[in-house]
């Protein structure tokens, strides 16, 4: 109704701080305008200015500055529907420039995607954030939408996926739990880890065992399992 005022009483405590740390996030991220917002419900709430506790930035460690993505810019793209250019490098390490129509920014898994239709691919495609390069928001913009049965329940592609069964040494347990869900980690009576998880027979998958070194050892299947064997044998020729 005209004239209509909301009490602040109508919050409890925790749901201002909610709110008022939610904006914070926004600021963080450099969401356009928020401190202004940030501003006015702090003082509304009479909740004191805080320093900065967050930091949000899409860059990999030890990246150019000018390779750095900010949440606003990716909203921009996805609210605005602006077109994204960008150079990908996929799970086998190869590069192609993409046109890609932005309609969603996931976190899954311990990751950042883009969710987006792809002209090059002329289908929905899931792009993760961290291989994607020299992102350019384009002024060209698109009318698509999301499709309401999109799921992120089915495989990106008919990649056929295969049962690994891993050992792994306790001098790289820190890495486990950051890696893998803790069904799939079962603690041995020697202190070392068997871990039981799905990888297709990719150039990516003997890349990232590899990245574990002496530290773990491939017991299923027998393909893999010689197949790192055979690398190993020419990493250490080598050094010979």
């Amino acid at each position: 109704m005209d004239g209509f005022t909301l009490d602040e009483s109508f919050l409890t405590s925790d749901e201002k701080m909610y709110v008022y740390q939610g904006l914070q996030i926004l600021n963080a991220a450099n969401y356009p305008e928020t401190e202004h917002v940030l501003n006015k419900i702090g003082a509304l709430f009479n909740q004191p200015t805080t320093e900065e506790w967050l930091e949000i930035d899409f860059s990999y460690w030890g990246s150019e500055e000018t390779e750095k993505v900010t949440l606003s810019e990716l909203r921009k793209a996805i609210t605005e529907k602006h077109l994204l250019t960008f150079d990908y490098f996929n799970s086998e390490l190869t590069s192609s420039k993409r046109n890609v129509e932005p309609l969603r920014l996931l976190f899954k898994s311990h990751a950042w995607y883009i969710v987006g239709y792809c002209h090059n691919s002329q289908a929905i495609r899931i792009f993760r954030l961290s291989r994607m390069k020299k992102i350019i928001v384009l002024s060209e913009t698109f009318e698509r939408s999301l499709p309401n049965d999109f799921s992120l329940n089915t495989r990106k592609d008919d990649t056929e996926w295969i049962n690994f069964t891993l050992l792994f040494s306790k001098k790289i347990a820190h890495r486990l739990f950051d890696e893998f869900h803790e069904h799939q980690v079962q603690q041995l009576s020697n202190g070392g880890y068997l871990v039981n998880v799905q990888y297709p027979l990719s150039e990516w998958t003997y890349l990232r065992l590899l990245s574990y070194g002496p530290y773990v050892e491939v017991l299923e299947p027998k393909e893999a399992r010689e197949e790192l064997r055979m690398r190993a044998l020419k990493i250490t020729k080598i050094y010979e």
